[in-house]
This record gives C-alpha cells, structure tokens and sequence, in this order.
C-alpha cells in the first residue's frame, strides 16, 4: 500500500528535528505520480514527524489520562453493580476511545482530522462527563463511589435533606 515509504519518510523527518518536530500539520509527502499524502497513515509516526518527542510525549500524556479515568470509573462500577444510563454511555466512551486509538495507531489518524479527531474528543468528553457525574452523585444507598478521578479516594455519605455531606 505504500505506507512503508511515508513511514520512512516521517522517521526521517523526525531524524532532522527531534524535540520540537517540523510543526503542527506539516507531513507532506509527494508520490512519484503526483500525489500528495498529507498524513503519515499511523499516528505515531505523524506525531514523531509533527510534534517531535515533546509532542508525542504530550499527546501520549492525555490520551492514557483520559484512557485512566474511564476505565477507574468502570471499575467503580464494577465495583457497586450499578448498571444504569451512566454505565451505558462510560461503555460507549471506553469503547469509542479504544475503537479511535487502535485506528489511528494502526492505520490512520487521529490528531490531524477533524473526521477522527472530533469523534475521539467526544468519547474523550463522556467519559470525563460521566467521571465527574459518578465522583458527585448518590446511588440508591446514598453512598458515593470516589473512583480517585478528582484526588482522593472513599465514600461520602449525603443527607437529600440540606445537601450536606459527612465522611464515613
């Protein structure tokens, strides 16, 4: 498929400009007949040619922060057999999230196009939606599951009464 060849072409580019890259949205490749390919068809190598190590490093830096908290929030929700609204649409964010990353590391893009990008980022935004619904709302027994998304760890308990919280 010729992939090889802008493979090749990426890593050689990011042989020239290591830590910084060669800029944002800047892989360009010209075929012998012509064409233009303006992606690298894998996004690692894009973002090595792109972003340099710096880039790839911060790109790898929120897509495992994201990737961290869903699945710790489905593990909470494992955790208290909840099964509801919450649950289905956490599913469908991990599962968008793995469906992006394992094209765009394989054979396509994600960074570079809107077309993967914006789908990635709404995955990226329901689970945090969810995330942060879980780690404030109360479940039938009035207890909170805190997966430690926002920085500490435990249950707290809520009176529906005054909204007041108290820590077990």
């Amino acid at each position: 498929t010729g992939r090889t060849f802008l493979w090749e072409f990426a890593l050689k580019g990011w042989r020239d400009h290591p830590v910084f890259g060669n800029g944002w949205n800047s892989f360009s490749f010209i075929w012998p007949t012509g064409g233009e390919s303006t992606h690298a068809h894998n996004e690692l190598f894009q973002l090595l040619y792109c972003g340099g190590v710096i880039g790839l490093a911060i790109a790898l830096v929120a897509v495992t922060a994201s990737l961290k908290t869903s699945f710790d929030v489905l593990r909470c929700f494992a955790t208290d057999r909840v099964r509801d609204e919450r649950y289905l649409f956490l599913l469908l964010a991990v599962g968008g999230q793995v469906f992006s990353l394992t094209y765009a590391f394989t054979t396509g893009t994600l960074f570079s196009t809107t077309f993967t990008f914006v789908p990635y980022l709404y995955f990226v935004a329901v689970g945090f939606s969810v995330s942060f619904i879980q780690g404030r709302s109360v479940s039938g027994s009035q207890t909170v599951r805190n997966a430690g998304i926002l920085g500490t760890r435990g249950s707290r308990s809520v009176s529906f009464g005054h909204m007041e919280g108290r820590d077990e």
